[in-house]
Order: C-alpha cells, then sequence, then structure tokens
C-alpha cells in the first residue's frame, strides 16, 4: 500500500494551477486501492509489539495523571478495521465520509490547507474530523500497562469486562499480568481481538495465559475470588454503535435507565462477585452529551453493589482541536479506581 503521495517538498510553493490536479490524483489513488487502513507487515507488527514492550510504563502514571503515547495503537487498529464504520452519537462515520465522493474530496481540499503531502494517516485524520463526523477511540496500550503495572501483583489476574480493541489485552502484554481475561459481545471486535491474541502471543518473551469470550459482561462472570483487577472503559450509554446485534448493550437496554440499571448493574455484580477481597475495579468512564450524569451515576452506582472509591486519576487522551504548544490543553476523562468491600 502506498504510504505516502507528494510530486513536491512540503517547503516549496505549489502551483496553483496543478492544486485541482493534485486533489483529483489523490482522489483517484484511494478510490483506486480503497480505504486506508492499518495494514502491518508481521516485521511491522514486531516492531509495534518490541516498543511497547521496551516502553517505560512505569512512570506513566504521575501527578495523579495517567499520561499516554501512541506505541502499538497502530497495532491494535491493525486488527479492528471496522472501527472507521462504527458510530457515534448520530454523526457520520470516517468510512461514510470516505465512500462519498463530494465529501471525501473535500477532506482532501481540508487535508491540503496543512500541507500539500498527503500520506495515509493524513487520509485517515482527514476523513476522521471531518465536520459532522467522529472516529471511536481506543484504549492507549501504554496506558493500561501503566495501570496494570500499580494495580495489578506480579503474574496476577485481570479481567476486562468490555475488551474492545485491545488496548487493555497488549497494556497486559507489556506488564506483569499472568491471566488476561476478556470479553465482548461484537463478532467483529471478538474475531480480531483473537487474532491478536493468536498472532502476538507467539512473539513475547514471557507467557501470558489469555482467555477470550464472546458474551456481554451482564451476563458473563469470572470465578468467585479469582479477580485481582478488573479494569474497563464500558460502552457510553447514547454515543457508541459497535454493531447492531442483538447482544449490543444499546439494543439490549436502549433507555438510559434501563442500562444503567439493567447492562451497567450486572456488570458490576459480576465484576464484584469476581473480584478477591481488597482486589481493585478500575472504570474509564466519563458524561456525554446525551447523558452528562453517567459517570456519577455509574460510581453511586459501583459504591451501592459493594465497591469503595479510593481514588480518581486524570486519563489523558488527544490534545484539544487548535491548540499547539507543547503544554497544550488536553482532553481528560477520569479513571475511577475502587476497591471490594
Amino acid at each position: 500500500m502506498v504510504k505516502y503521495i507528494s510530486r513536491k517538498t512540503t517547503s516549496d510553493p505549489w502551483p496553483v494551477a496543478d492544486v485541482e490536479a493534485y486533489q483529483q490524483e489523490i482522489f483517484d489513488h484511494y478510490r483506486s486501492v480503497g480505504f486506508p487502513h492499518f495494514v502491518l507487515t508481521p516485521a511491522e507488527k514486531q516492531r509495534q509489539l518490541t516498543s511497547l514492550l521496551n516502553f517505560d510504563h512505569s512512570n506513566t502514571l504521575r501527578d495523579n495523571t495517567v499520561h499516554q503515547s501512541m506505541h502499538a495503537l497502530a497495532l491494535s487498529w491493525s486488527f479492528h478495521p471496522h472501527r472507521w464504520s462504527i458510530q457515534c452519537h448520530e454523526m457520520r462515520t470516517p468510512m461514510q465520509v470516505f465512500e462519498n465522493d463530494t465529501l471525501f474530496m473535500k477532506a482532501i481540499k481540508k487535508r491540503m490547507q496543512l500541507g500539500t503531502c498527503i500520506s495515509d494517516s493524513g487520509i485517515r485524520k482527514a476523513c476522521s474530523i471531518y465536520s459532522g463526523t467522529q472516529a471511536v477511540s481506543g484504549f492507549r496500550p501504554s496506558a493500561a500497562a501503566s495501570l496494570f503495572h500499580h494495580y495489578c501483583p506480579e503474574g496476577g489476574r485481570v479481567y476486562d469486562p468490555s475488551a474492545g480493541f485491545g488496548g487493555r489485552l497488549l497494556g497486559s502484554f507489556a506488564c506483569h499480568v499472568g491471566t488476561y481475561i476478556g470479553v465482548d459481545p461484537s463478532t467483529p471486535t471478538y474475531t480480531g481481538l483473537c487474532q491478536m491474541r493468536n498472532e502476538l502471543l507467539t512473539l513475547l518473551p514471557r507467557h501470558v495465559n489469555v482467555e477470550l469470550y464472546q458474551k456481554g459482561s451482564e451476563h458473563f462472570r469470572p470465578e468467585k475470588g479469582s479477580i485481582h483487577c478488573a479494569m474497563t472503559s464500558p460502552p457510553y450509554w447514547g454515543l457508541e454503535k459497535y454493531t447492531h446485534e442483538e447482544t449490543q448493550s444499546w439494543v439490549r437496554y436502549p433507555g438510559k435507565n434501563e442500562w444503567l440499571h439493567g447492562f451497567m448493574a450486572d456488570t458490576l455484580r459480576n465484576c464484584h462477585y469476581g473480584i478477591r477481597n481488597n482486589g481493585y475495579l478500575i472504570l474509564n468512564i466519563a458524561g456525554t452529551k446525551e447523558y452528562p450524569s453517567l459517570h456519577t451515576d455509574v460510581v453511586t452506582l459501583a459504591e451501592g453493589l459493594g465497591f469503595r472509591l479510593i481514588a480518581t486519576h486524570d486519563l489523558r487522551l488527544s490534545k484539544m482541536v487548535g491548540t499547539k504548544s507543547a503544554d497544550a490543553s488536553f482532553k481528560l476523562e477520569p479513571c475511577f479506581v475502587f476497591t471490594r468491600r
């Protein structure tokens, strides 16, 4: 796959007469090769994994903030190409922008305002940030490794009620976790997780047990007292629609109260059953436009079901749009840390 399209350097002015021809060249190229998914060779996957394993995640949690890096994020996305078609709110998906000739050409033109050298990465970003569009996010593997480092003992068992795109699975590879148990009801997501496990376990310098189940967390109950640390970022009610399968929480529990007292309550009960005394539950969850009090309602629910809140960390996400300085504001989401009472 072509990674880079340019017939000039970024320092040279682009002749006005050639702009439209160049835009059409870009358009025609991607219409020929298709959407620029993350497609990694075995060697590239090895390098991505090695970079994560060698990253010093022990210092990522500092000043009560979980700092993040991009280590192995492309590796995660390479197993989940359906990510670009997942809808957030009622907004367009990046794939919808790409597949619409008019919108895609407009996205190319907006991207060229930032520079005339176009790459696969630039096209993915152009389709993701186009007006009225939102791409679903993934949990950074380095952040997961940092939290496991602090809250899971060496060789411990971790449980991920919403395994998602494998960020926490990769984080367990980079830490001292002994067993990772992940569940997810989405067929394409579960398929990607299984491929990730099967390919990457052979590349690890140590053994990690990985158990994956295609099931909703409201129905999966770990063995009693077997879990040292449960950590996840559950699907936010009213935000992500991963698939239209009947197993999806937004399909099974369409109302806000149904979701909170059905899906979320049963998920937390199952976590409480599986986590050993003084074990940890870590939830990354935030309020949304549709449900501003989502995070506070979930915290209240967890405390009522036998968990005690002991810490709240800020999880650093992407830099806010329009900021340029190195110390510019980043979007933050809370990570709530509970112990089992």
